[in-house]
């Protein structure tokens, strides 16, 4: 019951946000949904909703964001035995990570591709 409330009550942020044109908002609610639907089991959706946060994460210049999207879809992919997916995701996190020259991301990044 909880989860469903709370997926109802993300999915209505995530529709004011858009509504509104404010990004930022948009992309922090596709990554909550993420989570939602990840604690119920269902990764093909919170892999979605991690791949529409990861476009909005790229189109405002969010690369923490953009980051943890990367790992996180990278882990999700695996989960569902998508391993090339999950390879294609961890080596853009850890791209990402070097570029930035984050040698904690870059870890993390190595986690996600392990």
């Amino acid at each position: 019951m909880r989860n469903q409330q709370s997926l109802e009550y993300e999915q209505q942020a995530l529709a004011i946000a858009q509504q509104a044109g404010d990004v930022e908002s948009e992309c922090r609610a596709h990554c909550r949904l993420a989570n939602i639907y990840r604690n119920n089991k269902q990764p093909v959706e919170a892999i979605a909703s991690l791949e529409h946060a990861l476009v909005l994460a790229q189109r405002i210049g969010d690369g923490d964001t953009e980051h943890e999207c990367f790992c996180t879809l990278s882990v999700h992919c695996s989960g569902i035995g998508d391993f090339a997916a999950a390879i294609g995701y961890g080596d853009k996190a850890l791209q990402r990570a070097h570029l930035q020259g984050n040698a904690e991301r870059e870890g993390a990044a190595f986690g996600c591709l392990g």
